[in-house]
């Protein structure tokens, strides 16, 4: 595989308010990751009722908070990265 990004450059001479084809790029990479969080969704439900059938609370409690530091670090390593506010029809 190669590890190619794909090309998100905006037309210059498209008319205003017309979906390019980086339109179509963005939102398939932000669906890339909604399912990637889906899915971690998913298993975290999953390990956290095992969990609690076996009585193991302070371990659902690091799960938790493991997760909320995971997630402020991700917003903020990839939210600038993918800048989706920059689209040309805001």
């Amino acid at each position: 595989m190669s590890d190619a990004r794909p090309d998100l450059s905006v037309e210059r001479n498209s008319r205003p308010g017309a979906r390019t084809r980086a339109d179509g790029l963005w939102s398939a990479v932000a669906l890339r990751w909604l399912l990637l969080g889906i899915l971690m969704m998913t298993a975290g439900k999953v390990l956290v009722t095992a969990l609690a059938a076996r009585e193991k609370v302070r371990y659902i409690v690091w799960l938790g908070g493991t997760a909320i530091l995971v997630n402020i670090v991700a917003n903020l390593a990839l939210i600038p990265y993918m800048d989706f506010g920059s689209s040309p029809r805001s």
